[in-house]
């Protein structure tokens, strides 16, 4: 009977502690819903118009966005790929400080704004499923001073543009 006691409080314990985490996971993510079809280039290139995006962390110190699309996509054409765009503190800055791309994050340095320089500062993993592209990277590779980042995302082909979110930034802690 003590066995059993002693068994149903670990459980308790660890049950406790996973729900915690969980909601501390939970309570951590945040996710934009875009507006579908904005345009008629994006109605026709379905695989372009993205539907919602969520930022998340996953538990290894990695900061996770994923990005639904309407249509099914295209990973070999690196042109669908979907942007990450990333502003420090409370993103209410014009310009994006950070750029995950592919398999890589940039640091974007102004001198001119017309003409903005990109340095690769970490590495990323990007995969894809059905109309969801997923990123992947160090949450150490944004050096923020605040614990929260803004963030959005783009695709763009010839004319067939989205955003989301379409002006500003979604606030996310880090």
């Amino acid at each position: 009977m003590a066995g059993r006691k002693k068994w149903a409080a670990t459980l308790a314990s660890t049950l406790f502690v996973a729900a915690s985490c969980a909601a501390v996971a939970w309570a951590d993510s945040k996710t934009y819903e875009d507006e579908v079809g904005e345009t008629g280039r994006l109605r026709e290139q379905t695989n372009l118009d993205i539907v919602s995006a969520t930022a998340s962390h996953t538990g290894a110190g990695k900061l996770k966005h994923t990005v639904t699309m309407r249509g099914g996509l295209k990973p070999n054409r690196e042109y669908t790929r979907p942007f990450l765009f990333i502003n420090r503190g409370d993103g209410d800055g014009g310009f994006p400080e950070w750029a995950v791309v592919g398999k890589a994050v940039f640091r974007i340095h102004y001198d001119n704004h017309d003409n903005p320089d990109f340095s690769r500062v970490g590495s990323a993993s990007l995969t894809d499923e059905r109309r969801t592209w997923t990123y992947k990277f160090d949450a150490a590779t944004i050096d923020s001073v605040d614990a929260t980042y803004g963030w959005r995302v783009q695709t763009k082909k010839g004319l067939a543009e989205d955003r989301a979110p379409f002006t500003g930034w979604v606030l996310h802690n880090l």
